[in-house]
């Protein structure tokens, strides 16, 4: 098991070394500014809005509420028991200066603000992929300002977007079997 020390060890290092490269950029007032709307963007209330005017809108709108919420509904239990599986402290517990971010836990692994954008954006590219598409780099925007305000580290955000969309795929994978 050696070597598996080594390696989180030297993940920690990676993790450590980008983080401070991208959480930096919230020196600049724009950014700071930014990366806390996309962050805030990300809370959920807009998930719930969304869906509800697309499920008013047509029968497609209705299925995406009802396959969301069947996800979120399977996901958040799981997005649980991971952060306190690994209780990875936040970054925030690393800074000195000002903290953009206050937590609502103290966990940062994974992030769930990605996780539930990736989950959002995804089931979305299943019933509007246009409107998906251009939701995309909102998602990754998530991600990124979870990363700038120091809610998160890199892998936080890589894993849990890779958990959002393997939650959708593995929901739609299931569905087409019924």
């Amino acid at each position: 098991m050696v070597w598996l020390t080594a390696l989180q060890e030297t993940a920690l290092r990676v993790d450590l070394s980008w983080f401070a490269r991208i959480h930096r950029l919230n020196q600049r007032r724009w950014i700071a500014f930014s990366a806390e709307c996309f962050s805030r963007s990300g809370d959920g209330y807009w998930y719930v809005l969304v869906g509800l005017l697309l499920m008013l809108h047509s029968t497609d709108g209705q299925s995406f509420f009802a396959a969301c919420a069947a996800i979120f509904l399977f996901e958040r239990p799981l997005y649980w028991w991971l952060k306190n599986k690994f209780k990875r402290a936040r970054p925030t517990a690393l800074l000195v200066q000002k903290k953009l971010f206050v937590a609502q836990d103290e966990f940062s692994f994974p992030s769930g603000h990605t996780c539930a954008a990736f989950i959002f954006v995804t089931c979305l590219s299943y019933y509007y992929p246009m409107i998906a598409l251009c939701l995309l780099p909102w998602a990754c925007a998530v991600g990124i300002s979870r990363v700038v305000v120091g809610a998160h580290y890199v892998s936080d955000v890589c894993v849990g977007a890779l958990l959002g969309i393997t939650f959708v795929e593995t929901f739609f994978l299931i569905h087409s079997a019924f």
